[in-house]
């Protein structure tokens, strides 16, 4: 790990571990706060749906931009905008002469806002890490960041249930807002080379130029056939995913009849579960494993835990199934990162990345949408069910035909092939 671990590649890592903690106390925050005033799943939905619209609409100009412009300068700008408008929106907030429509209008403005900066920062951080890092490390690499993420998502999910009790939600936005700029700064002393050299063109040519980049994006990409079949069972896995963080509040509190701060704990478990998988993933000689069974039988497991998680009505087999659930996700997110980025030519690192993380997440808003309103609906309903005990259930049933049915219409052999073949 020594060459890996140089002054360029730290900076990064350091600022992304302190602004994602950041990032997950807000995000606990966030929907907790949506469920003590409003109790709807359906506006904790809309608000979610916010912050993936951006990215699955402007990732492909996001990652065209990062392959034509100055990363460095992306990846601060993003981080340091994102900081102010969270602090802006966080006065918003404080003020209790203000309506809570218009503060739920500031959360969704907020929450759109901070999607559009990640539309442009993810691509450029993906196409950096293999310019910071050995190419014979780069599992490696990918495996720290990812596991960097997931243990900010255990540090601030794990605590920030019981500060939003002690301390509030409004201190807990503030310090997201602050992690966020100091992100920023750290970004600023990092040196990244840029693969294209800054044209020189008139605004016109340069106008060509980006839409000839980004067409040329979406042809590398439609030529991957191997790798467009797996990210299509990748997006419809999210699909099913996507109303987790909808459900878990209305579980907690209504099913396992536990206080808010239990779905801190919670979350925790998941992140250390995705934080193993993600380790795992590092360790693992994927060249000596029979990677389409390994695969397959990830998949159709976690449409049990599903079913378990539903079945359980205590907190320790939840933790247990999304610790699981977690640890599933994280292997399977490192492998086709890492073939993606062996494969493809690092020009076209942002503009793939791009496009990519808009099929992937496609399917997230139609999830939390129709998740949210769902669970309205049966909150409200006279039938004498509980609805996320109901909805678990028909998610765990619903993945393993689905996923069964592709793996059988896919031959994923054919898939890993093409999308790891130098």
């Amino acid at each position: 790990m020594k060459n890996l671990l140089n002054r360029n590649f730290v900076l990064l890592w350091q600022g992304q571990l302190v602004s994602k903690t950041g990032t997950f106390l807000f995000e606990i925050a966030l929907v907790l706060w949506i469920k003590e005033h409003t109790n709807s799943a359906g506006l904790m939905s809309l608000i979610l749906i916010a912050s993936t619209i951006p990215a699955i609409l402007l990732a492909p100009i996001g990652g065209t931009f990062s392959d034509i412009y100055s990363r460095k300068k992306i990846i601060v700008l993003s981080d340091v905008i994102s900081g102010l408008l969270i602090i802006a929106t966080t006065l918003i907030l404080s003020m209790n002469s203000l309506s809570i429509i218009i503060k739920l209008a500031a959360l969704f403005i907020l929450s759109l806002s901070l999607g559009i900066c990640t539309a442009f920062f993810q691509p450029a951080v993906s196409a950096v890490i293999p310019q910071l890092s050995p190419k014979e490390k780069l599992n490696a690499a990918n495996s720290l960041f990812q596991a960097t993420s997931q243990l900010s998502m255990i540090i601030g999910q794990g605590i920030g249930g019981l500060l939003f009790v002690k301390l509030g939600a409004i201190l807990l936005f503030f310090v997201n807002g602050a992690s966020f700029i100091f992100s920023g700064f750290s970004e600023m002393f990092i040196k990244i080379p840029q693969i294209t050299p800054p044209s020189k063109t008139t605004r016109e040519k340069k106008y060509k130029q980006f839409i000839s980049n980004m067409k040329s994006g979406f042809e590398y990409c439609r030529s991957q056939q191997g790798l467009l079949y797996l990210l299509t069972i990748i997006g419809i896995y999210h699909f099913f995913l996507a109303p987790l963080p909808v459900l878990l509040p209305f579980w907690i509190s209504d099913t396992l009849g536990l206080s808010q701060e239990w779905l801190g704990y919670l979350m925790a478990c998941f992140a250390i579960g995705i934080l193993a998988g993600f380790t795992l993933a590092g360790v693992l000689d994927f060249s000596t494993l029979p990677i389409t069974r390994f695969i397959s039988l990830l998949f159709l497991s976690s449409s049990v835990l599903f079913i378990i998680l539903g079945i359980s009505g205590s907190f320790l087999f939840s933790a247990i199934c999304l610790a699981s659930l977690g640890t599933i996700i994280g292997i399977v997110v490192v492998v086709h990162i890492t073939f993606l980025q062996k494969k493809a030519q690092p020009e076209y690192h942002g503009r793939v990345f791009g496009i990519l993380n808009t099929i992937t997440n496609a399917s997230v808003p139609v999830g939390l949408g129709l998740y949210g309103l769902l669970l309205d609906v049966l909150i409200n309903s006279p039938l004498k069910v509980d609805p996320v005990r109901l909805i678990f259930i028909s998610n765990g049933i619903a993945i393993f035909i689905i996923i069964l049915v592709m793996l059988i219409k896919v031959n994923l052999n054919f898939v890993f092939a093409t999308a790891t073949q130098e």
